[in-house]
């Protein structure tokens, strides 16, 4: 069930995300699966190449 809300999520937003300073980020697919499966108070390092 989780999945499928990922799966739409990413295909309508591809993957775009604004954060609580309203600065807008860009991620993969893996990335923003990341992402989106957080917790309360994790973070995630995301190593740009």
């Amino acid at each position: 069930m989780f999945e499928i809300i990922f799966t739409i999520t990413f295909s309508l937003f591809g993957g775009n995300i604004i954060d609580t300073k309203l600065k807008h980020h860009k991620y993969e697919k893996e990335d923003y699966k990341e992402v989106f499966y957080l917790k309360n108070k994790e973070s995630v390092k995301i190593i740009l190449c």
